[in-house]
């Protein structure tokens, strides 16, 4: 016959086991919120973090590609060659646009690859976050964010600008007749933004209060427990798991970010690196809470009254006494 004292304990340990499994959820998802909250709708974070990006060659040689075809498709070099040489030198036409284009890319390669690109980047960035931030909140700002096709814009036009001040002085100043508007290209496509912005709304709130409720449900866990050094042990290598978990979504997330890009838009390698620069920050917080998990994990199973961990306790207290002899 079960006693009430018997159910009780069972009732006990039940709730301890299920704050402890909501703990651990709640401590990864709070890693996503602050991250979120911190990194993606700070301007000024997100600047600072992306600003790596700029010494990337895959990202120097993509915003390159993408100002060489602004200006070549808006130049249309093979159709002024025809239409300025004589009949007779029509078959000028196609060595000469295919110098003009070489040219173009040549000197936009130089300029993403020079010392300016970084003020550059971070100029361009620092006007861009603020559209992606309103696209995720909802909010109105002036300026193009999304385009009718759901693709999200970058505005190259400072890239621009000091491709045609090279451009110029080489002998190609038709490039000056390029509007500014044509420096605005896509980078993205962009799904599911209603999605997003719930998502976001939610976040922007659970970034405060997220951690400490995950905090509460892991400290019910171990006061709910009878034997609450085990229970320590059990909380640390869940936060262990969890981050792990993370972690192993962000690969996954990669994977999803560098497949549905369409390679018209960003190509894998740059789209790849741009993501691993954006999430760094988010798998640091991951490592972090890992590593304090596996601290308060090793810290219960020294704390065990077992054999093995006293001899454990002894040979680290040696090894101490050693080192301060030693010292």
């Amino acid at each position: 016959m079960v006693t009430s004292s018997g159910r009780a304990g069972r009732g006990r340990a039940v709730g301890a086991v299920a704050l402890l499994v909501v703990g651990c959820l709640l401590a990864m998802v709070s890693v996503v919120a602050v991250w979120g909250r911190t990194q993606i709708l700070d301007t000024d974070r997100y600047v600072r973090t992306v600003a790596p990006l700029a010494d990337d060659p895959l990202v120097q040689d993509e915003v390159a590609a993408k100002v060489a075809d602004v200006v070549n498709e808006r130049l249309d070099a093979a159709r002024l060659a025809a239409e300025a040489l004589p009949e007779r030198a029509q078959f000028l036409a196609g060595p000469l646009a295919e110098g003009a284009s070489r040219l173009v890319e040549r000197v936009a390669t130089e300029v993403t690859h020079s010392a300016a690109f970084p003020q550059l980047w971070s100029v361009m960035n620092r006007a861009a976050h603020p559209q992606v931030v309103a696209v995720l909140t909802g909010r109105e700002v002036a300026g193009v964010s999304i385009d009718p096709e759901n693709r999200l814009l970058l505005d190259l036009r400072p890239v621009l600008d000091a491709v045609q001040q090279r451009l110029g002085p080489a002998g190609l100043v038709l490039v000056s007749a390029i509007p500014p508007r044509a420096g605005i290209v896509a980078i993205a496509k962009v799904q599911g933004v209603d999605q997003a912005r719930t998502v976001i709304r939610w976040l922007e709130r659970a970034a405060t209060w997220l951690p400490l409720l995950a905090l509460l449900c892991l400290a019910g866990a171990v006061l709910l427990w009878r034997d609450r050094r085990r229970m320590v042990l059990a909380v640390g290598v869940g936060l262990v798991a969890a981050m792990a978990l993370l972690r192993l979504g962000l690969v996954v997330g990669r994977s999803v970010a560098v497949s549905s890009t369409p390679p018209d838009v960003l190509s894998d390698p740059a789209i790849g690196a741009v993501f691993d620069t954006v999430a760094s920050y988010l798998r640091r917080g991951a490592s972090a809470v890992a590593v304090a998990g596996l601290v308060l994990a090793v810290l219960a199973a020294l704390a065990s009254p077992t054999g093995r961990a006293r001899t454990l306790r002894d040979a680290v207290a040696r090894g101490r006494d050693r080192a301060q002899s030693t010292t």
